[in-house]
């Protein structure tokens, strides 16, 4: 995932269905004020379907 300068990378496992969705905690990236527009690509080749994305939660960070 990339937001202006910004990059945050996981690892996506298969769910063994395109039917089966799987939520996953990508981690946290600290956005800059304004619109942003976000990219979210493979890291490397693809073969075959990538993912069946369903959507992408943003939310504020909480203070520890």
């Amino acid at each position: 995932l990339e937001a202006g300068d910004k990059s945050l990378t996981t690892q996506v496992e298969a769910t063994g269905s395109k039917d089966r969705y799987q939520e996953i905690r990508a981690g946290q990236i600290d956005l800059a004020a304004g619109a942003q527009q976000i990219v979210l690509r493979s890291h490397g080749k693809v073969e075959g379907n990538l993912m069946q994305l369903g959507g992408v939660l943003l939310k504020p960070a909480t203070a520890d």
